[in-house]
């Protein structure tokens, strides 16, 4: 908080950012976001786009709030007591130079296309693009600047709404934060919808015990195949290798006890 006296700079080129992502008149974010809800809003006969209309008008509305509570919290209203800076100061030129850059670009690039919402003014971008995307194959509504009207004036609206909410209490009365009143809400919110759980319970933990499972197969099964054999080979080595006395004598022995087991099976098989 009270960051507008400290970080004038900073809180210029942050208020002109944030106005922009609002979508406020004549920042590129304007003409960039109008674009695309009047395009949707006009489109004829297509009643999905008349609901992805509706959900851009209340993310508009959204963003507007929370990106004013972002800038009059961060700005406006008193100092925090968890402020770990005590006396916060500009950043360098190699740090604002770029910011402002960005600053002056919001401010002046949405002339570029100025046609979003009233169907006026050149189309560079457009025409810039349209060997690789094309054109847009409907005309924009009559009615089109009543709903670009009605989302600029809103979204400033709720801009405006989160300085009463979080910097001047309205009548003496401090508003309560939503997380108290709805803490499971929060919950939800700060857990992703429990998306990552329910991907986890869905994919991750069976193909956790799938890999546990095969892992043991591994194990038991293929490394105590190749493990068995070299136990196998061992051991028979370690049997055989009792018979390598190095004495003639057995060896010889060996020799003879084999010759007459020879002979006397060759002798068997002609008796018979």
């Amino acid at each position: 908080g009270a960051l507008w006296k400290q970080l004038r700079w900073t809180s210029i080129c942050f208020l002109i950012g944030s106005l922009a992502l609002v979508g406020i008149f004549p920042l590129s974010g304007f003409w960039s976001k109008e674009l695309i809800l009047g395009d949707a809003f006009s489109k004829p006969g297509d009643p999905l786009a008349q609901v992805l209309w509706v959900v851009g008008f209340l993310t508009a509305l959204l963003t507007g709030f929370y990106t004013g509570r972002m800038w009059w919290m961060s700005f406006a209203g008193d100092p925090s007591r968890e402020r770990s800076v005590a006396h916060p100061h500009e950043a360098r030129l190699i740090m604002l130079g770029p910011v402002a850059v960005l600053a002056v670009l919001a401010s002046i690039g949405g002339f570029l296309q100025p046609t979003a919402g009233f169907n006026v003014g050149p189309r560079w971008i457009e025409d810039f693009l349209a060997p690789a995307v094309g054109v847009l194959r409907w005309q924009p509504r009559g009615l089109e600047w009543l709903a670009t009207a009605a989302t600029l004036l809103l979204s400033g609206f709720t801009f405006l709404l989160a300085y009463v909410f979080y910097v001047r209490a309205w009548r003496g009365y401090r508003f309560q934060p939503w997380t108290a009143r709805a803490p499971w809400l929060q919950r939800m919110l700060e857990r992703k919808y429990y998306w990552d759980e329910a991907y986890d319970a869905s994919f991750v933990h069976p193909m956790d015990a799938l890999a546990e499972r095969d892992s043991q197969v591994d194990n038991r099964v293929i490394d105590g195949a190749v493990g068995g054999v070299g136990l196998l080979t061992r051991g028979s080595a370690g049997e055989l290798s009792v018979t390598q006395t190095g004495y003639f004598r057995s060896y010889a022995l060996v020799f003879v006890v084999g010759a007459v087991l020879a002979a006397a099976i060759l002798l068997v098989r002609l008796a018979f």
